[in-house]
């Protein structure tokens, strides 16, 4: 199966991919920003990344996971529907998002959003606010932004007849997990 794994920053993706990483040690697990960065030759920067136009970097994400979704076994992409940065919104997928045979969804509430990134803040700059943005204002953009993402998800999923599957992040990682694992076993045996 090819799956497409979107989220909201801080709704619990991450988890989910080291979940799977360990109890599924085949499945090939391709992250989005990191694959990006490595082909554009600036690894492991973000502030670098975030400058390239958007249409570029969907086009070279394309050309990355083209290579994965027409291989044997399972594949997850782990990445975003809609990116915020700095304030701005950009839709983050191309034609290609057609080949895959779901969409994930981790959906959380914007005040769980919140707490967690005000959790991390000190370990990472995840770039959504512009850096003059007073702390009031932020709830307001990301919950314009959490309406635009889960849109984007289903008018995707529509688009390209593709099942979207909603995953509950306001839940324990491993009541996530196990939520994955039984959409997957269901909707794999759909295939057989």
């Amino acid at each position: 199966m090819k799956y497409f794994l979107g989220g909201f920053n801080a709704c619990g993706k991450t988890a989910l991919i080291k979940n799977i990483q360990f109890c599924m040690p085949t499945w090939q697990i391709i992250k989005g920003s990191e694959a990006l960065m490595n082909a554009f030759g600036i690894p492991g920067d973000y502030e670098k990344l975030r400058k390239i136009p958007q249409d570029e970097k969907i086009q070279k994400l394309g050309e990355i996971i083209n290579s994965y979704l027409y291989s044997d076994g399972n594949f997850i992409l782990d990445s975003h529907y809609v990116n915020l940065i700095r304030g701005t919104r950009e839709p983050n997928t191309g034609p290609w998002i057609a080949n895959f045979d779901a969409l994930l969804l981790i959906d959380v509430s914007p005040e769980t959003v919140l707490s967690r990134m005000e959790a991390d803040a000190h370990f990472r700059d995840r770039a959504l606010f512009p850096t003059d943005m007073p702390e009031k204002d932020r709830f307001s953009v990301l919950s314009d932004y959490i309406s635009e993402y889960k849109d984007e998800f289903s008018k995707l999923g529509f688009l390209h007849d593709l099942h979207g599957e909603v995953i509950d992040g306001n839940q324990s990682k491993r009541d996530v997990f196990r939520h994955f694992l039984l959409f997957h076993k269901e909707f794999s045996e759909c295939f057989k």
